[in-house]
């Protein structure tokens, strides 16, 4: 008995044995699936060996190319390196600095590896040509902006490729395969910059010098720092060569530009950190004081011009754009890296609200507080610059919204550099938090109120456009004072669809302004007076209302031009802001008498310039031209004295505005049919519309009307409260009667959120000048 226990014994233990080596097996092949993309790409990060001779066969099969093409002396140059580089035993990896490489999740649980796997192995089946001249590059090319996009392309290209070979945890650390397309583009973006004119002080090129140097010039710049022996001696002359000849236009030009454009440095905020990037990598590849001096330069202006929630300005004291928010965060992230300096760190850090409060749920970004010409309404942008955020805050947010766009297979994804940047910058341990909603805010980015309620939000942007005092630090902020632009809207709001498809924008609100066509002209905005400027704005918010009013004066375009057009109009609006719709009262009245010809105002919609477009059209909702539904939007027009209402499609500003708007258009009684012949609209006449906007599955107010009393204007909108909005459009105090309400008064501080004060008896309010009040009566 006791030898079969034994034995038993003996099995039970055997038996376990088993179903360990089972688990273990089970254990490691879930293992192996989910590493297993990562491992059939991998290759040991201490291999250098193939890597002399990769470099050798590249040079001969250049010296060929350069040989067929009769340029014997740069064939000889290749000779020579071949024969130095003979004479090195071991290619040698050097050492990085800590910041120059952050850890990267190289497996399949990171949402940009595949996309990165397939575009680098893409790259080696392809297998560039072997190039000599540039001529043989753009066979078929009509003009030189070809050769731009294709050398802008490759520098891209080219970022990707290098980081993907020296990082030591990438798959293609160390591939030959690699490091024949990487030197094969290095000699095709010399050969564009040195050959081809890319250089240039023409538009649009002058920014792509910026732009093309930024990402050619940090690869250079890592390959050099890890791998100096593949760089061969008469290579690395051209190249620095070339990388010198860049900055030296760039620092010889600067003057010239601040004359003529301000720039580089202080207005294009885009172009301008794409040139920091350029210098800071110029300098430290050519041990240049002077070039890191110009990076050093942009780098702390850009700092100054930072707004309170992350924001730049694009221009002078514009909005962002988010087109090129991103560029500007990925530009950021490429000089920390380059130069370790932590403020680039933090400023990325301080751009955390930025896509919390500007982005809607589904990805889409609002574009009305963006420049005039500017109103993309595009998804460009929306992935790399939240989850560069996302990675330097931990912020769940940010990385929601990328992830989301990755999800719903975004038009835009990441390619060559945005891509490596990407997916360095995805970090697993982020957990998705959600949008915010159900909440009014107030936006240091646009100095206004933000609205989001489900599906429709709204923006009340109160932004001056003018020179203020932060943009003192700017060497031609006092010349260049009368560039400082217009914007044709205070107001936006937007309603999106279920986030079940990219870009799901429904319909959004693009403008609503009034304006005078006193020339014409092609395009037909240059004719145009429907920027504001010289504004006084007020605005209070509270939980679940918010205000807006403003004064200012008209004037036309001004894109390129120093002097503003006077019309000797000006405008005024008035907004109450609700948590379910927005209703405004919008007035041009002429302050001396002026030829037009015609007076408009105008109500904008469209559903968006790019991504998953779904058209739309404006439909006339009754008999009469004063209800109207765009997609999910509707607009009531409750009074106006225009005379005649038109559904027109929108005139584009400088591309700014796609052809796919349209405007509920206001026109003056006075215009004729055709608005061919002017006329005169004379000193003190005024046109107005109050207009009421809200989603469709909502219902209109029971009531809305415009009373004047004593100097004052009286909008009341009944939507089960009565809310009221007094605004007093003199300089001087008006002083009103309140009973029974809860009254809000615009604070002397615009971001105090107001709680407003209940009246119970008749209490006497003091309305300033160019101010307002709104009260709440159950």
């Amino acid at each position: 008995m006791s030898s079969m226990m034994s034995f038993l014994g003996k099995k039970n233990s055997f038996t376990n044995i088993i179903l360990i080596l089972v688990v273990f097996l089970l254990i490691s092949s879930s293992v192996f699936v989910y590493r297993v993309t990562f491992l059939q790409h991998r290759l040991r990060t201490d291999d250098t060996s193939q890597l002399k001779e990769a470099i050798i066969t590249w040079a001969n099969k250049q010296k060929d190319a350069c040989s067929s093409k009769d340029l014997v002396e740069i064939a000889d140059r290749f000779g020579e390196d071949i024969s130095s580089l003979k004479n090195i035993t071991n290619i040698t990896r050097k050492k990085i600095p800590n910041y120059f490489f952050q850890d990267a999740e190289f497996t399949d649980h990171n949402p940009y590896f595949k996309s990165f796997i397939n575009e680098i192995d893409a790259i080696k089946r392809y297998k560039m040509d072997y190039i000599a001249t540039y001529g043989e590059m753009y066979k078929g090319s009509k003009n030189i902006s070809d050769g731009v996009s294709k050398a802008l392309n490759c520098s891209s290209e080219l970022y990707m490729l290098v980081w993907a070979f020296i990082h030591p945890q990438s798959p293609y650390c160390n591939d030959p395969e690699v490091l024949i397309e990487i030197m094969k583009r290095f000699e095709f973006i010399e050969k564009s910059i040195v050959n081809g004119s890319v250089i240039s002080d023409t538009e649009p090129l002058l920014f792509h010098n910026g732009f093309l140097f930024g990402y050619f010039n940090t690869a250079y710049y890592m390959m050099n720092t890890v791998f100096p022996d593949l760089l061969l001696p008469n290579f690395k002359e051209r190249i620095e060569a070339c990388i010198d000849s860049g900055m030296r236009y760039a620092l010889d030009n600067s003057s010239k530009f601040s004359k003529q454009n301000s720039w580089p440095f202080g207005v294009v905020s885009n172009a301008d950190t794409s040139y920091e990037i350029m210098g800071a990598a110029a300098g430290m590849i050519l041990g240049n004081p002077e070039y890191l001096a110009f990076a050093q330069k942009g780098f702390s202006i850009t700092k100054e011009l930072m707004y309170k929630y992350g924001a730049f300005p694009y221009m002078y004291s514009e909005n962002d754009t988010m087109t090129y928010h991103h560029a500007i965060i990925k530009d950021m992230h490429l000089y920390f890296m380059i130069t370790g300096d932590k403020s680039a760190r933090d400023l990325i850090k301080k751009s955390i609200k930025y896509y919390q409060m500007s982005v809607e749920p589904g990805g889409v970004a609002e574009y009305s507080t963006a420049p005039y010409w500017k109103h993309y309404w595009t998804p460009v942008g929306m992935i790399v610059a939240p989850e560069i955020v996302a990675y330097y805050t931990g912020d769940g947010m940010n990385r929601s919204i990328a992830q989301e766009q990755m999800d719903l297979g975004c038009q835009y994804l990441p390619e060559g550099a945005e891509l490596a940047i990407a997916l360095q910058c995805f970090r697993p341990d982020i957990k998705l938090v959600p949008y915010k909603d159900n909440y009014i805010k107030y936006d240091y980015n646009v100095e206004g109120i933000r609205g989001r309620y489900g599906n429709f939000s709204f923006v009340a942007d109160a932004r001056n456009r003018r020179i203020s005092d932060t943009l003192a630090v700017l060497p031609y902020h006092e010349t260049n004072r009368g560039q400082t632009l217009g914007k044709t809207t205070h107001i936006g709001a937007l309603v999106t669809d279920k986030p079940t498809r990219p870009w799901p924008l429904n319909a959004a609100l693009y403008k609503v302004c009034t304006g005078s066509i006193y020339k014409k002209t092609d395009p037909s905005w240059l004719g145009e007076a429907f920027l504001s400027y010289n504004e006084n704005d007020a605005l209070l918010y509270s939980d679940d209302l918010a205000g807006l009013f403003t004064n200012y004066s008209l004037t036309g375009a001004d894109y390129g031009q120093r002097v503003k057009p006077q019309t000797g109009l000006q405008g005024r609006q008035a907004w109450l802001l609700l948590k379910d719709r927005i209703v405004g009262y919008v007035s041009i009245e002429a302050t001396d008498d002026v030829m037009t010809y015609a007076i408009e105002g105008i109500i904008s919609m469209g559903y968006g310039r790019s991504g998953n477009l779904v058209p739309k059209n404006i439909k006339v909702q009754g008999t009469g031209m004063n209800q109207f539904t765009y997609g999910n939007l509707a607009v009531n027009i409750h009074e106006q004295n225009y005379g005649k209402i038109a559904i027109k499609q929108n005139t584009p500003v400088n591309r700014g505005e796609s052809f796919l708007a349209t405007d509920i258009c206001m026109i003056d009684e006075n215009a004729a049919a055709d608005e061919k012949n002017q006329y005169t609209f004379y000193k003190g006449s005024r046109k107005y519309f109050v207009v009421e906007i809200y989603p469709v599955w909502n219902q209109p107010a029971d009531r809305v009307v415009l009373n004047q009393k004593n100097g004052l204007y009286i909008l009341t909108v009944l939507n089960g409260k009565e809310y009221t909005m007094v605004f007093n459009p003199s300089a001087e105090p008006v002083e009103v009667q309140v009973t029974n309400s809860k009254c809000f008064e615009v604070s002397n501080i615009p971001d105090n959120k107001i709680s407003g004060k209940y009246y119970k008896h008749s209490t006497n309010i003091n309305i300033k000048g160019n101010s307002f009040i709104i009260t709440e009566k159950e």
